[in-house]
Parts: structure tokens; sequence; C-alpha cells
């Protein structure tokens, strides 16, 4: 399974080996086609387009397994990315490297929750933009390409506890909580657990 694979301390097995057979794995499993099944159905029905994504917390690593009605895959953070500059000019697009800790992302999360009970505005941006830099933005070039409208979350661990509605797209100075760039003004939200409950 997933889990064995992951742990494997083989050192011959390299990471990437090893994504590459979680993902081969999970392609042959009856699952993540019944899963695209459901997300085709899904899109028809709604004439939206949905993505299934579901993240995995190790130590060292987070992982997104990323499912829309035509593509699946497995994504390591951290990482390196192309951004596309919002212009499509090539020259401003850049690479950007994502980092992950865990206690730093376990900081943020609990940071971001005092602050929303506390309404501390400076806090709660500083917090809620360092969560999506790690957990969704990149996941943005695929989300944009399949222009998805619906994100359907299965988080793990401490992303449990992450209202990812309230999480800012991007690291503003406003201080106002109603002009917030919130990642729910961009996708529809929804939680689930295990996919067969979508």
């Amino acid at each position: 399974n997933v889990q064995s694979i992951l742990q494997t301390n083989n050192p011959k097995s390299s990471l990437i080996n090893k994504l590459f057979q979680v993902d081969r794995l999970l392609r042959s499993e009856p699952s993540v086609y019944d899963a695209q099944a459901m997300l085709k159905e899904q899109f028809n029905r709604n004439k939206r387009q949905a993505a299934l994504v579901e993240y995995l917390m190790g130590d060292s690593s987070l992982y997104a397994f990323y499912l829309t009605k035509d593509d699946f895959r497995v994504i390591q953070l951290p990482g390196t990315y192309f951004l596309e500059h919002e212009s499509g000019d090539v020259e401003k697009s850049q690479q950007v490297r994502y980092e992950y800790n865990r206690e730093k992302l376990n900081e943020d999360i609990r940071k971001m929750r005092a602050s929303i009970l506390k309404l501390k505005s400076d806090d709660f941006q500083k917090s809620a933009y360092a969560i999506y830099k790690t957990s969704i933005q990149p996941l943005e070039r695929f989300l944009d390409r399949d222009q998805v409208n619906d994100l359907i979350l299965v988080p793990d661990g401490s992303l449990l506890y992450v209202p990812f509605e309230a999480l800012l797209s991007s690291g503003t100075g406003i201080s106002e909580w109603k002009h917030m760039p919130y990642l729910i003004q961009k996708y529809n939200i929804r939680y689930t657990y295990n996919y067969k409950l979508v």
C-alpha cells in the first residue's frame, strides 16, 4: 500500500522511485477510476470542473494527490515549480521554491486559529498566507489549467484543523477582514474523509 512504499528505508529506493511506485499503485487501483468517474459525473451534472486533493503529511514532506475527471498526479511539497506571470509573458515568469517544515506549518495553523479567535488581523494574514503557500499555491497551476471551480479536500494531520476557505491567496497589507483575498472567493470548497462520501 501507499504508506508501506513511502516508509521503505532501502537506500537504493529514492524518493522519486517511491513516488513512481505510488503513482503506479494508485493508477492500478479501481478506486482511482471510480473517483474519476464520480468527478466526471459531477462535472456533467453541474457543468463545473471539480478537483479532489488529498494530502499526506510526513515529517519531511507533504504530498498532494491531485485528481480531476481527466488527470491524476502525485505532487511532492516542497518542490520547485514554474509560475507563469499573469500577463503570459515568459520573461516575467519565475521558478519558485516551496518549502515544507512540519513544525512551522503546525505553528502557522495554531497562530491562524488563535488569530481568528482573538481577531488579530496581522497575525491572521501572515499565518493564513503561509499555509496557503505551502498547501494550495503549488497546485494553482493545475487548478488554473483545469479551470477548477470546486475544490474537494481530504486533509491529513494538522491540516484537518485548517479552515481552507479562510486562507489568503496573497500576502496583502489589508487590515479590514472583509476585504482580504480569501480562498473561498476563488473556489467552492468542500471536505471529505473518503472520496466515496463526495
